[in-house]
């Protein structure tokens, strides 16, 4: 019942604004393509080789785990309709697979969450982001609340686990700086 009345408040935004939804359309389906990109800018800037090589392996392991595993697990065994489906509703955009757990969530959430590790401020703006992308993706009609909720439980049990697997040595020396 949360998950029906929080969509329906979310998404109830929708189609009043033609400005609006393709504000709301760009951060559901582009922003994820601006963030890699400034993560990717943000990593090549770390300065020291070996923690640079570490949050590359904290993120290929976890995207790997959380991505290519566990959401496709899910995917096999349940078969979730997008709420556009299930409620026969115009969305701002059509996604033509399962609704849980939401791919951008876990996504987004994983970049955050990885660049949190070598840059607190960075990574707090990151994750504003996934949860502004969340959001998005809810009021254009192509996901309940519970699908991007899962989606970022799945990305951070993923970063804990990758993050227990690489830790930081602590001989090394990082060098980063709060302005990376």
């Amino acid at each position: 019942m949360f998950d029906l009345e929080l969509f329906q408040f979310i998404n109830g935004f929708a189609n009043r604004s033609v400005i609006a939804d393709w504000f709301v359309v760009v951060i559901a389906e582009y922003l994820p393509y601006v963030v890699g990109i400034i993560a990717a800018i943000l990593w090549i800037k770390i300065p020291n080789w070996k923690e640079r090589m570490r949050i590359f392996l904290i993120l290929t392991f976890s995207g790997l785990l959380a991505r290519g595993f566990i959401f496709e697990v899910i995917r096999y065994f349940y078969n979730r309709p997008r709420p556009f489906l299930a409620l026969e509703i115009t969305p701002l955009f059509v996604e033509n697979s399962y609704a849980f757990p939401s791919s951008h969530a876990i996504i987004l959430t994983l970049i955050g969450g990885v660049v949190f590790l070598f840059s607190k401020r960075w990574g707090i703006i990151f994750l504003v982001f996934a949860v502004l992308n969340a959001i998005a993706r809810i009021y254009s009609g192509v996901h309940w609340p519970t699908d991007s909720i899962g989606g970022i439980v799945i990305a951070a049990i993923s970063i804990l686990i990758a993050v227990k697997m690489f830790p930081q040595n602590n001989s090394i020396q990082t060098e980063l700086r709060e302005d990376v």
